[in-house]
This record gives C-alpha cells, sequence and structure tokens, in this order.
C-alpha cells in the first residue's frame, strides 16, 4: 500500500480544515501534515495514517477513510 497525499489534501479540503488544524485534531506536527501533502515524507508510520484518518473522520477510525488514505 501507497500513502495518497492526493487523497489526504482531498480529504483536508473537503472538511473545510487547514494543515495546522488537522495536525491538532491528530495530535501531529502541522510540519508532518505538510510534508506529507507535499510529497517530501511519503512512507508514513501507520500510526501516523490512523491518526489522520480518525482526525479526519471526526474521531472514529473509519475504513473508507484509510483506504483513500492507502490510496486502495
Amino acid at each position: 500500500m501507497t500513502f495518497d497525499r492526493a487523497a489526504l489534501i482531498r480529504l483536508r479540503e473537503a472538511r473545510g480544515l487547514t494543515q495546522r488544524e488537522l495536525a491538532r485534531h491528530a495530535g501531529l506536527r502541522p510540519r508532518t501534515i505538510s510534508r506529507l501533502e507535499s510529497g517530501k515524507e511519503s512512507d508514513p508510520p501507520a500510526s501516523t495514517v490512523g491518526l489522520i484518518a480518525m482526525a479526519l473522520s471526526g474521531g472514529e477510525l473509519r475504513d473508507p477513510i484509510l483506504r483513500q488514505l492507502l490510496g486502495e
């Protein structure tokens, strides 16, 4: 599986979140979100992907969000 940065951008923007807001909701640094979206970091740990997926789905780990982030 490959992390899909375009899906991250699309999902974040669809929810009206800035990179900083998403990072705060996910418990990550804004720099992490920035690096993922820019492609400077292309293979994040599963824990990071899980935190982002939870933040994008309102605190629950939902399979469709995870599948989009992982390019499935």
